[in-house]
């Protein structure tokens, strides 16, 4: 998803440095899908929060880590 963003955001010319931007949206919007994601488990699928917080971090981490890498290189 990651690079799918980056390859619309360079098609598209999204500001001076589209790698930047388009990695900040990437970051808010993979938080907002990863806490969504936690709610359905914890109200629809009957996980507890504890259960549901020890998965989070493995869920929002890496794909927020990769982000981070491309900021930083841009």
């Amino acid at each position: 998803m990651l690079t799918l963003f980056l390859t619309f955001g360079w098609l598209w010319h999204i500001g001076q440095f589209p790698s930047a931007s388009v990695a900040k949206l990437f970051i808010v919007l993979w938080v907002v899908m990863s806490l969504v994601n936690m709610w359905i488990g914890v109200s629809k699928a009957g996980y507890s929060i504890s259960e549901e917080l020890f998965v989070l971090p493995q869920v929002l981490l890496p794909p927020v880590l990769a982000a981070g890498l491309v900021l930083l290189a841009s």
